[in-house]
C-alpha cells in the first residue's frame, strides 16, 4: 500500500465481497431496465453490448439498493485515460470513499460531469475517519463535511487524489460522464462504512 492510504482508517475493497447475492436475477434485470430508462430519457445512445454486458451494478453490502448504490458503464479504458457513465437511480447515494495514491502509480484523479439529471457532491476533511454512509437528510444536516456542491446537466467537478467525496442522485435520477485517469488501479480504493464491502454484478 502506499503511504497515503496508511493514513485513513477506511475499509479497502481489495476483493469484491464474497458469498450469497443479495439482489436476485429478477432484481438486477428490474434495475438495470431503470438505468436504460435513464439513457433513454437523456437522449444517450448505446451499443446492444453496452445494454447487455457493459452495463454493470454497484451493490453496497446488505444495504437498500435504491438508497445507496449505483450503476456504471465503462465505454474507455486504456493506459491513458478511462470513460464511464455513472448512473444513480432516483435519491441514490454513492457511499463515501477515497481514490488514495498507491504504489508505483498516479492516483485516480476523476472528472465527473452531469449529463442528465442532478448529483450533490459531497466532500469530508480527513478528520472524519469514522464517518459512515449518510443516509437520510438529517444525518446529512448534523454532518460536519467541508463543503458540497450541486452539479446540474452540463456541471463540472474534478476529485483529486486522496479527496474524501460522495454523491447523491436527484429525485429524477442522473448520469454522470466520469473521465479520469486509467481504471486499473481500483482495487485501492478505499470505503468508510465497514457494513457495505461493494459487490459488483
Amino acid at each position: 500500500m502506499g503511504e497515503g492510504l496508511l493514513n485513513y482508517s477506511f475499509v479497502n475493497i481489495l476483493y469484491i465481497k464474497k458469498g450469497a447475492n443479495l439482489l436476485t436475477v429478477k432484481d438486477q434485470k428490474e434495475i438495470k431496465q431503470k438505468a436504460l430508462q435513464l439513457f433513454e430519457k437523456a437522449r444517450i445512445p448505446l451499443t446492444e453490448r453496452e445494454k447487455n454486458e457493459e452495463l454493470k451494478i454497484l451493490e453496497c453490502g446488505d444495504r437498500d439498493f435504491y438508497e445507496i448504490g449505483l450503476l456504471f458503464l465503462t465505454f474507455i479504458n486504456t493506459d491513458f485515460y478511462g470513460g464511464r457513465y455513472i448512473i444513480f437511480l432516483p435519491n441514490q447515494f454513492c457511499p463515501l470513499h477515497i481514490h488514495p495514491d498507491i504504489p508505483n502509480a498516479q492516483g485516480k484523479i476523476e472528472t465527473f460531469r452531469v449529463v442528465f439529471g442532478q448529483v450533490i457532491k459531497y466532500s469530508a476533511t480527513k478528520a472524519h475517519d469514522e464517518i459512515v454512509i449518510p443516509v437520510t437528510a438529517i444525518e446529512l444536516r448534523d454532518l460536519d463535511y467541508k463543503d458540497h456542491v450541486i452539479l446540474n446537466a452540463g456541471d463540472q467537478s474534478i476529485t483529486n487524489v486522496e479527496e474524501r467525496h460522495w454523491y447523491k442522485g436527484g429525485p429524477e435520477g442522473a448520469i454522470s460522464m466520469e473521465i479520469s485517469t486509467p481504471l486499473r488501479h481500483e482495487e485501492y480504493d478505499v470505503w468508510t462504512d465497514k457494513t457495505s464491502y461493494p459487490k459488483i454484478y
